[in-house]
This record gives structure tokens, sequence and C-alpha cells, in this order.
């Protein structure tokens, strides 16, 4: 049985295999397979070699690079402000922390003590005034929905670039 590789192979090496070609004209489906590929052969040796000047490599090697830095920037981008969250929660929940443990346990008056208590009643007047101003109270909205767009956005863009 000859096949499409067989033939490539005998138009490609130009030897005259006598056994290939009497295999070929024995089957009329060989045949039309072989002269098939011997005219696109001889057409496709007619076509004119076009060659890349010597800049493309280099074009195409910094447009890579290009797009792997941007990915790499992104990627330190959201690994900070994930950070940068993770240090706020972690800040606020050693404050409360501290401040239910000072309040559950009833520890003699100490430095620590006192600093923390006047730490954490400041933070929480200063929350009371900021949330309970009315003005927030419409840029808080407003603040949340640029904040979600904005990270849908973000999310689109690390997906197209993947």
């Amino acid at each position: 049985m000859i096949n499409d590789d067989m033939i490539n192979d005998f138009l490609d090496s130009k030897k005259e295999d006598k056994d290939l070609l009497n295999q070929i004209n024995k089957s009329e489906e060989a045949k039309n397979n072989f002269d098939a590929y011997k005219k696109l052969d001889s057409a496709l040796l007619k076509l004119e070699n076009y060659e890349l000047g010597n800049n493309f490599n280099i074009a195409v090697m910094a447009k890579l690079k290009k797009r792997f830095a941007e990915q790499k920037k992104q990627k330190n981008v959201l690994l900070a402000v994930v950070i940068f969250l993770g240090a706020v929660c972690l800040f606020f929940t050693g404050l409360l922390f501290a401040y239910v443990l000072d309040k559950t346990e009833k520890v003699t008056d100490g430095y620590l003590s006192q600093n923390t208590n006047n730490i954490v009643d400041k933070f929480i007047y200063y929350f009371k005034q900021i949330t309970f101003n009315s003005s927030l109270n419409v840029v808080a909205p407003v603040l949340a929905f640029i904040i979600l767009v904005s990270a849908y956005f973000f999310y689109e863009s690390r997906r197209q670039s993947n």
C-alpha cells in the first residue's frame, strides 16, 4: 500500500525507485495521488522564496521580552497590593485582639495596657467619626463601585494576557 509519505519522499529525493513507480502505475488511486502531489511539488518549486530581514528575530524577541516584563510587573503589583492589604488586616486584628484581651482580663493598669487602650479608643473614635459622617455615606458606594469596576478590568486584562 502506498501512502502519502512514500510519495512525498520519492518526489523530494528525485531518485528513481522502479518498485514504487510500478506500484503507482498498478493502482488508479495511487496514480491520481502521485499526479496531484507532482503538480503541487512543481507549483511549490516555482514560488519565490522570501527571506526575512536581519532584524526580524531581534524584533520578535524584543516584543516577547516586553510582554513578559509587563506580566511580571502586573504580578508584582498584585503581590504588593495583597501584602499591603494583609498587613493592614493583621494590624487591625492585632489592635482588636489587644483591646478584647484588655477588656476581658482585669490586668493591673500598666503602661502597655493603658497605651493600648488609648490607641484603640482613639482608633474607635476616629472610625466612628468617619463612618457616621453623612458625606461618607454618599462617597463610599461610589468608591466601592469604582474599585469593583477597576478590579473587573484588571482581572480581564490578566485573563487576556495569559
